[in-house]
């Protein structure tokens, strides 16, 4: 029995030395399977990983380059990628909202010289190289109309106010009249001083002005083609021509490196404008006729008083000829192209530059302006047109206290008090119902410019000049926090929707999250400028911040990461609210503009971009070297 007792033990011992050894090496099975498996999503996601920096970088280097185009392809590729980078919807939310090209139109011409846009705005005329002439669908790029009978290439086109008509000057030395609707022609004006290099009507439609090459402007009534004046004065080719909008006054630039402004009715001249250092090319009359502008060979455009003949602003940064320049039809933007490849964008009140579009390949051959001034289509001399959005691109757009920087008030959540802050560092609650003050809180030593109300009202945070901001109980006006950490005036403040903290910005660049409670700082933001406004979103998920560089920033309140940032105004921004669902944003700006938002999610904001931005695709090549498909 001992014997057998032994036997029985030694193999038990036995049987558990092999599940010993058993489940180990089923242990260093499963390590084994877990560090491949590892290894497989490992290596899978860093392949992953090193496609999506590589579309990143193709991003950054076309962006550094000046191409917005490709830009907007590799970042687009890139936010498709499995773990783009946290910028990537930053990036989107600039291509999306902000200025671009619309629309792309090639393949037409070998180069474009002349433009203009219909009425309504729906299609161009464009005419070229050889004396091609199309009327083109501005967005689907579909061809219209073609007009035949020029021999040579077509410099300058207007359309009749009417937009009935259309006049064609070309280096085939003719003018000629053309009937929109049927393409036929009218009639022709022949010129035996060489080729017709400018051409445009008067506001009633019933003149035509066609500029030579040899520094004469006829003047034909366009119901019958007949020449019934010239004016007499320019030593060398007229290549710009416009008329006042009340249609008493001409101004032509020509390549004697003048520009002239001239009675219409007498012949007379009025004005010279002789600033100029070379050619001068292009000319544009501002809507209320009160001013003029020109570009040059000089690499300048320069905008004139008319009345005074006084040169107001001499305006710099192009780095080649300018050809075209056009007025938006509000006048307070002045727009110019050059050989340099851009448009540039000025600030006619400031005489600033604004911005500079990009994405021409080629000379900017001409720009013309939508009746409602929100888009602009160019062409160039590689016979591309393009459809620009020129604003950035809210629901709605309203002017509001026009010419007046626009600041804002407090209601209290109930509606029933106005909190106002003063210079004297007061803040006043008001009664609505009755209008009169009903309590008046001091503590700050200096001008107050923010105020907000806590969600249940009970509260009041204000950011003031003397660089505190302050918490407040609003039923006894007393003092509850003061909030120290800013190194310049306080510009704004917002309560988070659960009360719990506030939000603060400053004309030092930062935006400060604070525990409502303790006064404890949470995070410090940067932006890029001056904050003048804060909101956080109704689900306290994202804050938004807006100031003097007139963008709009949208941050993550969980980890203080810039989620998403675009150029929203054309000047310093002044207020933010959202609407109920949070969905909808809405920003005031001293442009004297009130912009509301759709905030779209990433894929509709992809979509936006797929659908309101031209985007060329790939090619097999580019798929290929950033592994996007393979053998294609």
């Amino acid at each position: 029995m001992q014997a057998r007792a032994h036997e029985k033990e030694r193999i038990a011992r036995q049987l558990r030395r092999r599940a010993f050894w058993l489940s180990g090496a089923l242990v260093l099975v499963l390590i084994a399977a877990t560090v491949a498996g590892l290894f497989a999503v490992a290596t899978q996601r860093t392949a992953a990983e090193v496609r999506g920096l590589a579309l990143l970088s193709a991003a950054q280097l076309a962006q550094e380059r000046g191409d917005p185009i490709r830009r907007g392809r590799w970042q687009l590729q890139h936010s498709n990628t499995p773990r783009p980078v946290p910028q990537a919807e930053t990036v989107l939310a600039q291509i999306g909202y902000t200025p671009g090209t619309r629309t792309r139109i090639g393949g037409l011409f070998s180069g474009v010289e002349g433009i203009a846009i219909t009425p309504d705005a729906t299609s161009v005329v464009a005419g070229g190289e050889g004396g091609t002439m199309l009327l083109l669908d501005l967005h689907s790029g579909q061809v219209l109309r073609r007009f035949e009978g020029h021999s040579h290439n077509i410099e300058s086109m207007a359309l009749s106010p009417d937009g009935q008509m259309v006049l064609s000057g070309a280096w085939d030395g003719t003018a000629r009249l053309w009937d929109l609707a049927s393409a036929q022609e009218r009639y022709r004006f022949t010129t035996d001083t060489g080729q017709v290099n400018s051409v445009t009507f008067t506001p009633d439609g019933t003149t035509a002005l066609v500029g030579t090459e040899t520094g004469q402007i006829a003047l034909l009534h366009t119901a019958g083609g007949r020449v019934f004046a010239t004016l007499e004065g320019h030593t060398a080719a007229v290549k710009g021509l416009a008329v006042s909008p009340d249609g008493q006054m001409v101004l032509s630039g020509a390549w004697d490196g003048t520009a002239r402004l001239w009675d219409l009715a007498s012949g007379t001249l009025l004005q010279q404008f002789t600033r100029h250092t070379a050619e001068v090319n292009g000319v544009a009359f501002s809507p209320d006729g009160r001013l003029a502008a020109s570009g040059s060979h000089d690499m300048s455009v320069r905008v004139w008083d008319l009345i005074s003949g006084e040169e107001i602003w001499q305006l710099t940064g192009h780095t080649a000829p300018v050809w075209t320049v056009a007025f938006s039809p509000d006048g307070q933007t002045l727009y110019s192209g050059s050989w340099d490849n851009t448009i540039r964008v000025w600030d006619v009140a400031k005489g600033r530059i604004l911005e500079t579009l990009h994405g021409n390949v080629d000379v900017v051959r001409q720009i013309a302006i939508t009746p409602d001034g929100r888009q602009m289509v160019s062409s160039n001399w590689s016979g591309i047109v393009r459809l620009w959005d020129l604003y950035p691109v809210p629901l709605v757009a309203k002017r509001a206290h026009a010419g007046i920087s626009m600041q804002g008030a407090a209601f209290s959540p109930d509606g029933q008090q106005v909190a106002s802050g003063g210079d004297d560092g007061t803040v006043r609650l008001w009664n609505v119902r009755d209008d009169l003050s009903e309590r008046v809180l001091e503590g700050h030593r200096a001008p107050v410019r923010a105020i907000a109300f806590s969600p249940n009202g009970r509260r009041m945070v204000t950011g003031s000049y003397d660089l505190t901001v302050r918490v407040w109980d609003v039923p006894t006006g007393r003092e509850l926090q003061r909030f120290t950490g800013h190194s310049e005036e306080v510009i704004a403040v917002a309560f988070h929707p659960d009360g719990e903290m506030i939000a603060s910005g400053s004309w030092d660049n930062t935006i400060q999250l604070w525990n409502s409670a303790t006064g404890a700082l949470i995070y410090r933001l940067v932006h890029a400028d001056g904050v003048q406004a804060v909101a956080f979103s109704p689900d306290g998920q994202t804050i938004v911040s807006a100031g003097e560089d007139a963008t709009l920033s949208i941050w993550s309140v969980a980890t203080g990461q810039d989620v998403r940032r675009w150029v929203a105004h054309r000047s310093a921004i002044t207020g933010l609210a959202f609407d109920a669902t949070g969905q909808m944003l809405l920003s005031s700006s001293d442009d004297t503009t009130v912009r509301l938002w759709q905030l779209d999610s990433k894929q509709e904001l992809i979509e936006r971009i797929l659908t309101n931005r031209y985007v060329p695709t790939l090619d097999c090549e580019q798929r290929e070297r950033y592994q996007i498909e393979r053998g294609c």
